[in-house]
């Protein structure tokens, strides 16, 4: 159960599932040069009704530092992070005792960008290590994998379809293609990821205020010919000001 919050934001909030399948939408507010301060609050629900939250806190230079996990009105625990000259360096898991779940230290190069991060997960006694390959700017990742004690469990290598857009293609530990996953982006701005593997195809829908500032993520399942909305996350914030930078 005390997994299961952190499952339900499907985001590198919980980095021992994160890869190529997983956007983080708070991104742009776990590095060194935020401009603004991110959402306060995070809602997601089902079937209309709200299972699980998130209450996000920021320090004063607009970094998010913290961040507590509800479920159904009642708290589930609680993610620090720890900044450095460079940006995100680690991210502790806690449950409600403060006894610790999940940690995840983060490799930067001189740029600010992850080049690895190690996860270690205390409740499965499981250690998982992420690496990127950029290309020659150093500033847009090409390709990655994923070490599960020691041994390779995924690959992904990224191709450019022009206009921003990119699409990931998976690969299983014997190298074999498994799937593949497209970003699409309008006026600068992700719009719509897509996930196709041996296990179906999932979207992502995201959307904007006026402002520029994320609002919403709706996620749907394609089940033979129906396309299901399986939840929706809203995202609150304190002010309305278009967001900068």
């Amino acid at each position: 159960m005390k997994k299961l919050i952190l499952l339900l934001f499907l985001t590198i909030l919980t980095p021992l599932l994160a890869g190529p399948e997983r956007h983080d939408h708070l991104g742009r507010y776990k590095k060194n040069n935020v401009k603004q301060i991110g959402p306060k609050q995070e809602l997601v629900y089902k079937n209309g009704k709200l299972v699980a939250s998130a209450n996000y806190s920021y320090n004063n230079k607009n970094q998010l530092i913290k961040i507590n996990y509800s479920r159904v009105n009642k708290s589930n625990g609680y993610t620090t992070l720890t900044y450095n000259h460079l940006g995100l360096i680690k991210e502790n898991t806690y449950d409600n005792s403060g006894v610790i779940n999940e940690e995840v230290v983060y490799k930067l190069n001189k740029k600010g960008f992850v080049i690895a991060y190690n996860v270690t997960d205390y409740q499965m006694n499981q250690n998982i290590l992420w690496t990127f390959k950029y290309n020659n700017k150093m500033d847009r990742v090409i390709s990655g994998k994923r070490l599960i004690e020691k041994k390779l469990s995924e690959s992904f290598s990224i191709k450019n379809k022009g206009n921003g857009n990119f699409v990931r293609v998976l690969f299983n530990y014997k190298h074999e293609r498994s799937g593949f996953i497209e970003n699409i982006y309008y006026d600068q701005r992700l719009v719509k990821r897509i996930r196709f593997s041996n296990t179906g195809m999932r979207e992502i829908h995201y959307i904007y205020s006026k402002f520029g500032k994320l609002t919403s993520m709706k996620f749907y399942l394609h089940e033979k010919d129906k396309k299901l909305l399986m939840k929706e996350h809203i995202l609150k914030y304190t002010t309305a000001t278009p967001l900068k930078g």
